[in-house]
This record gives structure tokens, C-alpha cells and sequence, in this order.
């Protein structure tokens, strides 16, 4: 199985946030995790990704990554 991984240094996450144009929507508490719901934050944002033409978020809890990454493989398998 081929997959691709992306990974943004601490230093550039703003950065890189704001090229993808999410970045105010973090600083205003407009983001929420795609599994739990809590509001995201620079702090808590573990994962972004692409869904239906929008960014999506999950937070940094087990739980929503482990969420994420079945839905990731539910996605790709049909």
C-alpha cells in the first residue's frame, strides 16, 4: 500500500495554517475537531485534512486520531 505523509515543523505551522487560509478560524475558536467537537486551538490541533472541499481538523486526543485514522481507511477502501 502507497500512501503519502505530510508533516509541518512546529516553527511553520502558523505559517503553513495561513497559506490554507485556517489559520483565523484557529485564533477565533472557529474550528472544531471532526470526531469530539472541542474547539481546536494552535495548541491542541494534531491532524488537518481535506473532506467534501473543505479543511477539516482532529485534536490531539487518542481517540479522535485513532477516529480519524478509520475513517481514513473507510474512505479509501469504498
Amino acid at each position: 500500500m502507497k500512501g503519502r505523509v505530510s508533516a509541518v515543523h512546529d516553527d511553520d505551522l502558523e505559517t503553513y495554517l495561513g497559506t490554507l487560509g485556517i489559520r483565523r478560524r484557529l485564533e477565533r475558536g472557529e474550528m472544531n475537531c471532526f470526531q469530539c467537537n472541542d474547539t481546536l486551538t494552535l495548541e491542541s490541533i494534531s491532524a488537518i485534512f481535506p473532506d467534501s472541499g473543505s479543511i477539516k481538523g482532529v485534536c490531539n486526543k487518542p481517540d479522535c486520531l485513532s477516529a480519524l485514522i478509520r475513517w481514513r481507511e473507510e474512505k479509501r477502501n469504498g
